[in-house]
């Protein structure tokens, strides 16, 4: 999905004159939406929810208009859809949100990239997983210093590879932090 050239520099500067967040966001979504890319096929991509890392949900909550309301809220408290940042889901443009660390490629000691929510039309991602998942039984295993035959236990070992596709990368733009 980073392999998109569809991309969004965001400008997140606070203060009096705050650049418009919405239309920043919305701009990246005409890239994927746009018929016009210079190219002779059509798009026919339509963004159907966002990924976000979660260093994302603080320009949502702290994020006011021109008279200091905020943009990103909830329309009736308790209805699950106000900002919470406990919540690894919610709703950007009435389209699913999902924060994760795995948005930005944090995982392990990688560091990861400068992505920090992406927008797309999902139907262009798939995963599964690419062989038959073999299982395997032990009642004589040791795992952890623990006999499974001396406690009357039973060890599982399932081991299956997974595998993910992106048919067209132009069918998501990558925001990033300007």
């Amino acid at each position: 999905i980073n392999a998109t050239t569809n991309a969004v520099a965001l400008d997140l500067t606070p203060g009096p004159t705050d650049p418009d967040l919405v239309t920043q966001i919305i701009g990246g979504v005409q890239l994927v939406e746009s018929e016009v890319d210079g190219s002779s096929r059509p798009k026919n991509f339509r963004v159907n929810a966002f990924a976000a890392d979660r260093d994302m949900r603080w320009p949502f909550v702290t994020t006011r208009t021109a008279d200091g309301g905020p943009v990103f809220y909830g329309a009736v408290p308790g209805t699950g859809k106000e900002i919470n940042l406990s919540r690894t889901q919610g709703e950007l443009f009435g389209l699913p949100l999902v924060y994760g660390d795995s948005v930005r490629g944090r995982l392990g000691a990688y560091a990861g990239s400068t992505a920090r929510m992406f927008a797309g039309d999902w139907s262009q991602f798939a995963w599964g997983f690419a062989d038959s998942i073999s299982v395997r039984l032990s009642s004589e295993a040791t795992v952890g210093g623990v006999s499974m035959f001396q406690t009357n236990q039973i060890a599982v070992l399932a081991e299956c590879t997974f595998g993910w596709i992106v048919a067209d990368p132009e069918a998501f733009v990558r925001y990033t932090i300007a």
